[in-house]
């Protein structure tokens, strides 16, 4: 019974985490429904990604049987689905006022253009850390070459210096490729700005999804079919 539910629960961990505020903090599903054991408490017990996903999926498994009679009832996957998305609903409605409380700097209710910028201009600056951190921990060489002073940290100068020697290798490429200055040189200026750069960056990220989605789409469809 377990091995068939195993799609479902972890659709419902990922129920979640939907809407979790910028401080990472998500709904937890994982609280202490059963003891920990011995290796559980052990310092630096290594538990691979599988492991933890399943010890994750056992845990919901015993939240799940409300009534501990070893198999998952529809009513009490129903009941689940409904108090997890309610809480998520709340906590993402929750959020949109803080932040808009948070930028909202004339007190209208509204976010007029600066108040957008700074928004976005924050919201960047979050991604590029997490970014950077994500860079450290999978490549510590190139995130290395990024420190020009050797701090072990890269600041927001170092980062600007950064993309500032890419868009100066990419202007020297577009020099002798008057096809990749096409591609890149929306206003026609001759050269290629840093937001151009970005918005080329988007359009790939938009277009990986667009591909992405009909996969998991037919993946969505064919789990469906086997059930």
């Amino acid at each position: 019974m377990k091995v068939f539910l195993i799609p479902c629960l972890a659709a419902v961990c990922s129920w979640g985490s939907l809407y979790a505020a910028e401080d990472g903090a998500g709904i937890d599903l994982f609280g202490p429904a059963t003891p920990s054991t011995e290796h559980d408490q052990k310092p630096g017990s290594d538990l691979s990604e599988a492991d933890k996903k399943a010890k994750q999926l056992e845990a919901l498994f015993t939240k799940l049987d409300s009534d501990g009679n070893g198999s998952i009832s529809n009513q009490e996957f129903s009941a689940l689905h409904e108090a997890t998305r309610s809480l998520a609903e709340e906590r993402h409605e929750a959020h949109k006022q803080e932040m808009l409380t948070k930028y909202d700097a004339n007190g209208d209710g509204e976010l007029d253009k600066e108040e957008r910028h700074a928004f976005m201009k924050d919201r960047q600056q979050v991604a590029a850390q997490k970014h950077l951190e994500h860079l450290k921990e999978k490549d510590p060489e190139r995130y290395a070459s990024m420190d020009s002073n050797g701090d072990g940290t890269v600041d927001q100068e170092e980062m600007a210096a950064v993309k500032d020697k890419m868009l100066e290798r990419l202007n020297e490429k577009a020099k002798s490729n008057p096809e990749l200055l096409k591609k890149f040189d929306t206003n026609g200026d001759g050269s290629i700005d840093q937001q151009e750069l970005n918005q080329m960056r988007n359009k790939k990220r938009q277009g990986k999804k667009d591909k992405e989605r009909p996969a998991k789409n037919k993946d969505s469809r064919k789990r469906k079919k086997e059930k």
